[in-house]
């Protein structure tokens, strides 16, 4: 059986691969607001993480949609604001981070869009090097003139997650 959230996903998915022809009305110019806003937000998580000012709660409310779901790469859909509070939470914990945003794919149609990527994260946390391969799918809408995040859907290569592991097998 689908989990709930999987089903939202591919609901609007499907919706938005429907509404293919609009794409070329949106134009290129829609296609790199979009990345700006998921770009954006990762230049944030740096900043917080690497110990320069940034309001990271803000950051992360200018991107992301009060009700957006996430779908997390251990499987569990959680609230923007459980997702929230784990990032603010690492503000201090995470040490030498870094995050890349690579092969970003970006589709817009009308008001929805699609935005797929590779995310890179290196730190240290808790003594352990981690360094992860983060497959992950943004879902966003138009609203009110500004791009929001709606949903994502991450994954993980094996590495990482034998990592994450490790790190809970430790006393």
């Amino acid at each position: 059986m689908l989990h709930r959230g999987r089903v939202l996903m591919l609901i609007v998915v499907s919706a938005l691969i429907g509404c293919g022809d609009q794409e070329a009305a949106s134009g290129p110019e829609s296609s790199a607001e979009v990345e700006q806003v998921i770009t954006r937000f990762h230049k944030a998580l740096d900043a917080a993480y690497g110990g320069r000012a940034v309001e990271l709660g803000s950051e992360i409310d200018r991107a992301f949609d009060v009700n957006a779901r996430l779908i997390t790469y251990w499987g569990v859909e959680e609230p923007i604001d459980t997702t929230k509070a784990r990032m603010l939470g690492g503000v201090g914990k995470v040490k030498d981070y870094t995050n890349a945003v690579e092969n970003i794919e970006t589709r817009v149609y009308g008001n929805g869009a699609v935005l797929t990527c590779i995310v890179r994260q290196e730190y240290e946390l808790a003594g352990h090097r981690i360094d992860e391969f983060l497959p992950t799918t943004y879902v966003m809408e138009l609203r009110e003139g500004h791009w929001k995040v709606v949903y994502v859907h991450r994954s993980a290569d094996f590495q990482t997650i034998q990592q994450q592991l490790e790190i809970t097998r430790q006393p």
